[in-house]
């Protein structure tokens, strides 16, 4: 979070009917009734006013760095970060390079029932942008891509499995004791050679098994798929920003090796590497 930008177009707040958003669209899909999917573009030096929605939408950003306040308060934003805005929440946006967001809108009706059990959906900001959020959302792209092959079917099966990622289980960690902290940051350090279960279970003072399943209470996952969920989103980073080999990436992010690597993410993100790559640049 940064001190309150200075937005050239600030004045008094517009409200936006549904699948109505600034910036330009190059493609969009409408299931009727249920969501929205659009892909925006945005120019260098471009001001976006004081606005709020009238339905929930989130926003992937998939390229540029930009300035933006929402409920009076100041942040930076870069590509890969994922936010959630709850109808009627406030934002102002400013560009100082060219920009691309992936934004989904989801009808009230489907929003009251994913946010009765996802509190993370009442309130503007920032959602993790686990490995299996970021690989919906460049699933959604590539359907979107497609065109005519982009069905109502797999464009709600995707968004539902969004909505239902954001539920309860994973609200956990912050009413997890305070020991479990200690062993996300110490895996969050150490992912690519990642301590024994012992190991992790003598940091936090308590036995292997309890770790374990306390754990899991907290964060939804094993410590194993934790370790692997970290990985796939180091790896996902640098398909998408750098011009390491496959190889290279499936040693940099902990994997054996690259088919090792490409099973791996396939399996959990729904798509290979290079598409994911392919999709992340266009």
């Amino acid at each position: 979070m940064v001190g309150k930008p200075r937005f050239v177009n600030e004045g008094r707040q517009r409200r936006l009917a549904p699948q109505t958003y600034f910036g330009d669209s190059s493609r969009e899909f409408s299931v009727s009734g249920r969501c929205y999917l659009r892909e925006s573009n945005y120019a260098q030096d471009s001001a976006l006013p004081l606005h709020s929605h009238e339905h929930l939408h989130f926003c992937y950003v998939i390229s540029g760095r930009y300035e933006e306040e929402v409920e009076g308060r100041g942040f930076q934003r870069q590509p890969g970060e994922l936010m959630v805005y709850p109808a009627g929440a406030s934002h102002a946006e400013q560009h100082r390079r060219k920009g691309r967001h992936l934004i989904l809108e989801v009808h009230p009706a489907l929003a009251r029932g994913a946010a009765d059990g996802a509190a993370v959906l009442n309130r503007p900001g920032s959602l993790e942008a686990t490995p299996l959020r970021r690989g919906l959302l460049m699933r959604l792209r590539h359907e979107l891509r497609q065109g005519d092959a982009l069905s109502a079917e797999v464009f709600e099966s995707l968004l539902l499995e969004l909505l239902a990622d954001c539920g309860p289980v994973r609200e956990r960690l912050s009413d997890a004791p305070r020991w479990i902290g200690t062993v996300v940051s110490k895996l969050r350090r150490t992912y690519g050679d990642p301590a024994g279960l012992d190991a992790l279970a003598d940091e936090a003072g308590v036995h292997p098994v309890y770790l374990a399943r306390r754990f899991r209470e907290a964060t939804g996952c094993s410590i194993g798929e934790f370790t692997r969920n970290l990985r796939l989103s180091h790896a996902q980073q640098l398909l998408a920003e750098s011009g390491m080999s496959l190889a290279e990436i499936a040693l940099e992010a902990g994997f054996f090796d690259q088919s090792h690597f490409c099973r791996v993410f396939k399996s959990q993100i729904g798509m290979t590497p290079g598409a994911y790559r392919r999709n992340a640049r266009v």
